[in-house]
């Protein structure tokens, strides 16, 4: 069961992946770039279409072979998915999208809870925080030297501070682990009260930096510690504007939104810029609650969250996987557009997360039908 959602998964992975990657690397070998002008290029990376699309679509499936790789029980399926996680974050790389970092680094960060049930992953994982950063510095090492470029986000993860930083405590993380064996719920109440220590400081800081210290210098910090309209190639702009045509619904929409295609209407009455229709909000559930109102989005979270319920009840290491993708791709759609291939096998992994695998249940519903 669990080889008929990896083997097609991995497979997919890693061919896009391998194909991004020698694009980033200056070969259009499929002759995709070519036709397009010198703007449009920056923005595509070979078959997986523009780099937003494409790191949705690597949030997803990156985070489900590393999770799984941690749970590998030989080294055949550990190889082939430690191939695919490596080409895989290569790809996400080479997107240049900030993005593919904020949905990848979630499902990292937040892996841990995935395995309560599984002791030897969860001692593993400390393992592959240097792991990835390695493979990190190995691909910009090679990437650079070809006059390759990465996104802010992802050069920030490549300072040496950074990596030996991670290294340091998913090493430190293993070696504990291993000589308190038993203690694992232990160890992730210490790593969950750290997270929520650390997002509390972040809103903090960030509260401070905006209002009190707004004329403090942060340098190269401004762009991403500041917000104001630009921020987030005018992210903030959009979601304001998206907010104020939801606000002028009448109930009726606020509820059950105006449909496929209601921004851009209204974005034509009312433009936000001169040359172009805003067409997507750049942010899903932003974009639901216009298309399908607040009824829609409750249904869609709802959704999730009862499949999410049921995975942590049933807790096998394919469900898990699973779900640190649907973590990933959910982060990054919070800052970026619902497109293919990313939403499709969003709902195909969101489905299997659902459906009941077990090969017994089925033939005894197969016999008393």
């Amino acid at each position: 069961n669990d080889a008929a959602v990896l083997l097609p998964l991995c497979l997919g992975l890693s061919l896009s992946s391998a194909a991004a990657v020698v694009n980033h690397l200056g070969y259009d070998f499929l002759g995709i770039l070519a036709p397009l002008t010198e703007t449009d290029r920056s923005r595509y990376i070979s078959t997986l279409g523009n780099i937003n699309f494409a790191g949705a679509y690597l949030c997803l499936a990156v985070p489900v072979t590393g999770r799984y790789l941690l749970s590998a029980k030989n080294k055949l399926s550990a190889a082939g998915l430690g191939a695919a996680y490596l080409l895989g974050l290569w790809a996400a790389m080479a997107c240049r999208s900030e993005c593919t970092v904020l949905g990848i680094g979630a499902a990292l960060v937040l892996m841990p809870f995935t395995m309560k049930k599984e002791p030897g992953a969860l001692g593993r994982w400390g393992l592959l925080l240097p792991g990835t950063g390695a493979a990190m510095q190995l691909y910009a090492l090679s990437a650079r030297s070809g006059g390759a470029w990465f996104s802010a986000l992802t050069g920030a993860l490549l300072r040496p501070a950074v990596f030996l930083l991670t290294a340091v405590f998913g090493i430190i993380w293993y070696i504990l682990l291993r000589k308190n064996k038993g203690k694992e719920r232990l160890f992730l109440r210490f790593y969950g009260g750290l997270l929520i220590f650390c997002a509390a400081a972040s809103v903090v800081l960030l509260t401070l930096l905006n209002t009190l210290w707004r004329d403090a210098d942060l340098g190269a910090a401004e762009a991403w510690l500041r917000f104001s309209d630009g921020w987030g190639t005018d992210r903030i702009l959009v979601w304001r504007h998206c907010l104020g045509f939801y606000r002028e619904f009448p109930l009726w929409e606020k509820l059950f939104g105006g449909g496929c295609g209601i921004l851009a209407r209204l974005d034509v009455r009312d433009r936000i810029f001169p040359d172009a229709v805003l067409d997507a909000a750049h942010c899903e559930y932003l974009q639901i609650l216009l298309n399908w109102g607040a009824v829609g989005l409750a249904a869609y979270l709802g959704w999730i969250v009862s499949a999410v319920i049921r995975v942590f009840r049933r807790g096998d290491a394919l469900s898990m996987a699973i779900l640190c993708g649907l973590v990933g791709y959910s982060a990054q759609a919070a800052v970026n557009i619902a497109q293919a291939p990313g939403i499709m096998l969003f709902f195909v992994l969101l489905a299997a997360l659902r459906s009941d695998r077990n090969e017994n249940t089925w033939s005894q519903s197969a016999i008393s039908g």
